[in-house]
């Protein structure tokens, strides 16, 4: 970018960028706590695009709350995928081992995770799972009262 008057340092007006094009098409799984707006927002959006391969879960209702049948679990079924997505979903859902292989395929396999708060469970639910140290967001401690925001 051409420096401007009166611009301190034109040093950070460059950089080298690395982007992957991708010749496939992207891997997404997405996974909802119950079929709210978001959720059939982004599903149909990403059913339309031909370059979305789109995996999406609901969990089951309550009383019986649990993953659904079909979800990948393990760490290779997971590095499958480009993005995974967790919207509304609260970590009691998982086991330890799972929190762990999705915070690996953010660390190790290099895969975007996004969540989604909603209702149930974020941000603060996650403060204390493997997924806490790579949240963009620093999670306070103790958490604010649930009457300033989602419940925890």
């Amino acid at each position: 970018i051409a420096p401007v008057p009166g611009e301190v340092s034109p040093a950070n007006n460059f950089g080298d960028l690395w982007i992957e094009v991708l010749s496939e098409k992207a891997r997404v799984l997405f996974l909802d706590g119950a079929p709210r707006w978001e959720q059939r927002y982004l599903r149909a959006s990403w059913l339309r695009d031909k370059n979305v391969d789109l995996g999406s879960f609901l969990v089951t209702p309550p009383p019986d709350r649990r993953l659904p049948s079909g979800f990948p679990r393990g760490r290779v079924d997971l590095f499958a995928h480009d993005v995974i997505v967790l919207g509304d979903v609260e970590p009691s859902l998982f086991e330890k081992g799972e929190i762990e292989s999705i915070r690996d395929f953010v660390t190790a396999r290099g895969g975007a995770l996004v969540l989604i708060a909603g209702e149930k469970s974020m941000p603060y639910r996650w403060a204390s799972t493997p997924l806490a140290d790579i949240l963009p967001v620093d999670l306070i401690d103790p958490p604010p009262s649930p009457a300033l925001g989602a419940p925890r």
